[in-house]
């Protein structure tokens, strides 16, 4: 059995009011090594194999440091094989090289915090599970308020993880044990964690709320590519012409490429509100640029003016329009008032029922239904608000059966009321 700091084999008691939490500095079995070699794999693979229960996972990216989203680092931990430390970004060919991990691993059941962030990235690899869970999920679904997975393990298991390494740029060779240290408390306690929260959703009837719960995740379909990206630049809305548009959508382009180019993240070459000065302002010279705010220190100046000068001569018959039409059946809910008032009504009365139940749970009204299923719901529902028509949107809307279980029935109660 794993031996927590207090020399049990089970977790301590839930921390009173008096009591301090139990400071963990590092792993239990001390610093794993960095596996960067095939060897390495194939070794780590024969040990988690033989291991028992449930996998531990994170990764550890370099958001806001590079352009790719990929795994820089993979933390895996199993009883009775310990924990291991991989580093992706080592291989030549990583499905390929990954793949004795993969068929290690693949079978068994995950256990993730945020299973959102780290599938995709592991995905790439290779790696994908045939079971999942989540404690961030299990988390959300009996009431906690705080989700930082140190938060949970102080406030569960009474002890408090060295974590101060959360920021770091993870593409960063070699990597410092101080890193690597962090990294691999993400997973030294998650399993602990996550029987912890299980045998109290089993107390309180929520088990099945979260095995489905993780049972959807883990099926979800990565999202579709968003059309026109560019519109996503903060603050575009403060865009007043169509030639200030073309501009910031051509510098957008310029900048993704050159992002993906040298794998930085778009904002550390031309951050989103540069691209509305330089849109605005149209500078053609180095003269020009020197007079905006904010490019005292701004890099690759001449591709940022040749492509505002390009900008500037698009045709007027291309420029991009202010506003995006969009293809969707279901317009913004700002409008809804104007186009279909009844719709705007349901939707009030759907927000009044799923607030009141979810407070009822004690759970966050969107983990209780999503919001854009009770828009569906409300623009589209004809007459009849039956319990068999409320359920049947909510399905189509990929509501889980444990939602719809709760709302269905009080949403039909409610709407079935005339309108004063």
């Amino acid at each position: 059995k794993d031996i927590m700091p207090n020399g049990s084999s089970t977790p301590p008691e839930p921390l009173t009011p008096d009591s301090a939490p139990i400071p963990v500095n590092a792993p239990r079995e001390g610093l794993p090594p960095l596996l960067n070699t095939t060897h390495d794999i194939a070794k780590a693979a024969e040990s988690l194999s033989a291991g028992v229960g449930i996998l531990a996972l994170d990764t550890e990216r370099a958001s806001g440091f590079t352009y790719s989203q990929r795994a820089q680092l993979i933390q895996l931990r199993r009883r009775g094989a310990g924990t291991y430390l991989i580093d992706p970004t080592a291989f030549s060919h990583p499905q390929e090289d990954l793949a004795p991990l993969a068929s290690a691993i693949n079978p068994l059941t995950w256990l993730l915090h945020a299973a959102d962030q780290d599938l995709p990235c592991l995905r790439e690899l290779g790696l994908t599970p045939q079971y999942l869970t989540d404690t961030l999920l299990a988390r959300r679904l009996l009431g906690y308020k705080r989700c930082n997975l140190g938060h949970l393990t102080e406030e569960i298991l009474g002890l408090h993880l060295a974590k101060n390494h959360s920021a770091e740029n993870w593409s960063r060779r070699p990597l410092p044990d101080s890193w690597l240290n962090y990294a691999a408390l993400d997973v030294e306690y998650l399993v602990e964690l996550w029987d912890e929260l299980y045998k109290e959703a089993l107390d309180r009837g929520r088990s099945e709320w979260i095995d489905q719960e993780c049972e959807f995740e883990r099926c979800k379909p990565s999202p579709a590519p968003k059309k026109d990206p560019w519109r996503s630049i903060s603050h575009i809305h403060t865009l007043k012409t169509r030639r200030d548009m073309e501009i910031a959508r051509q510098l957008w382009i310029s900048r993704d490429a050159l992002a993906a180019e040298k794998d930085i993240a778009p904002g550390r070459l031309l951050p989103d509100r540069l691209i509305i000065t330089l849109a605005k302002a149209k500078p053609t010279t180095a003269a020009d640029l020197q007079t905006l705010k904010g490019t005292g220190r701004l890099r690759y100046r001449n591709r940022w003016l040749h492509t505002v000068k390009n900008g500037l001569h698009t045709p007027a018959n291309r420029l991009p329009p202010l506003l995006l039409h969009s293809d969707q059946p279901i317009p913004h809910q700002s409008q809804w008032k104007r186009l279909n008032p009844d719709a705007a009504h349901k939707l009030s009365q759907c927000r009044t029922v799923t607030e009141r139940i979810a407070e009822e749970l004690g759970i966050e009204p969107q983990d209780l239904i999503a919001g854009e299923a009770l828009r569906t719901l409300s623009w589209t529902l004809t007459e009849e608000n039956s319990p068999e028509s409320i359920t049947a949107s909510l399905v189509a809307s990929q509501a889980r059966p444990w939602q719809i279980a709760h709302v269905a029935g009080a949403l039909a109660e409610k709407l079935a009321v005339p309108v004063e």
